[in-house]
């Protein structure tokens, strides 16, 4: 089926990723997810993608912002090694916008694809223009709002088949790019077809997923403390800091650190009135209440935090 299926992008300075399939390989029918506290929501899934098994550490983030740089790309700002700004390259990247992610992640498809050799290209996701001739390459600090602008740093074009297209769901790219919500939701609850031991699921469409209110991974829900930090970053357990990327226990289908340690930006607004991107995941200083699965918020998309980091995703 695809599902679970994990692949490996090396880089050349020995960094290396690792992307997993959380969909069948085709999707006939949109797949419906329970959604919410008490799952009552449903969500669904229309196209295979993949996703990142953990947050972008410092060290990746790095190591493409540099070849960036170099290659007519520029970032609102640096980023940050972790919440504090020192330590472990490992720590996942924070101190940086909605908009830098965004970029970043253009980025990251023009880095692969500079380095793939015969291999095939990635296409980008996000242009500035709607004939898709040129990718967006620039991400600023400034605060004023653009989302009004199509082809800006606040609403991007996005490669589809019809020109003009600014709606991900019509996104033909295979290049990298951020999660939308249900992607990210969907991933971190996914579980399977076979009964997991622990009561702690939902079962819809004959389909696993774990309970709303817990942690991602967890054996129970969010407030049992020690379910929770076998599998999370958070007030409890954090220190008042980040944690290098994937020291956590991960879900079934492999993926760490989707609840805890940095919460994580998402391609659709929350609300585009307050300029404000969906974050899922909670953070390294939050309790229990803000990591749970069901838990989203809201984060301005020129706004920057100790706390906040991405994972990319990518169409299958």
């Amino acid at each position: 089926s695809g599902i679970g299926q994990k692949t490996i992008y090396d880089m050349p300075t020995g960094n290396s990723f690792a992307i997993i399939q959380p969909t069948p390989d085709t999707i006939g029918s949109a797949v419906p997810f329970p959604t919410g506290t008490n799952d009552g929501g449903t969500g669904s899934i229309a196209k295979p993608f993949i996703i990142a098994d953990t947050e972008v550490p410092y060290s990746l983030w790095g190591m493409v912002y540099a070849w960036a740089r170099q290659n007519g790309y520029s970032f609102g700002y640096d980023g940050s090694n972790g919440s504090s700004g020192y330590g472990n390259l490992n720590q996942p990247v924070t101190g940086i916008t909605w908009r830098d992610a965004m970029v970043w992640c253009n980025a990251l498809t023009e880095y692969y694809n500079s380095k793939n050799g015969a291999s095939a290209d990635l296409t980008p996701v996000y242009y500035v223009d709607s004939s898709y001739a040129t990718p967006i390459r620039t991400s600023t600090a400034v605060t004023t709002y653009m989302g009004g602008t199509s082809g800006s740093q606040d609403c991007p074009y996005i490669l589809s088949g019809a020109g003009g297209n600014t709606a991900m769901a019509n996104c033909t790219a295979t290049g990298f790019r951020l999660p939308t919500a249900y992607e990210w939701e969907y991933s971190a609850r996914y579980i399977g077809t076979t009964a997991p031991a622990n009561t702690n699921v939902v079962l819809a469409g004959g389909t696993y997923y774990t309970n709303g209110a817990s942690a991602a991974g967890g054996l129970n829900k969010a407030n049992d403390q020690p379910a929770t930090t076998l599998v999370a970053v958070y007030s409890v357990n954090s220190g008042g800091t980040t944690s290098p990327v994937g020291l956590k226990n991960a879900t079934t289908l492999g993926l760490l650190d989707m609840s805890g340690n940095v919460q994580e930006y998402c391609f659709e607004w929350s609300n585009q009135s307050q300029h404000k991107r969906f974050v899922y995941g909670g953070m390294y200083n939050q309790s229990y209440a803000y990591i749970e699965l069901s838990v989203m918020d809201g984060f301005i998309c020129y706004n920057i935090s100790p706390g906040t980091g991405f994972r990319p995703a990518r169409n299958r």
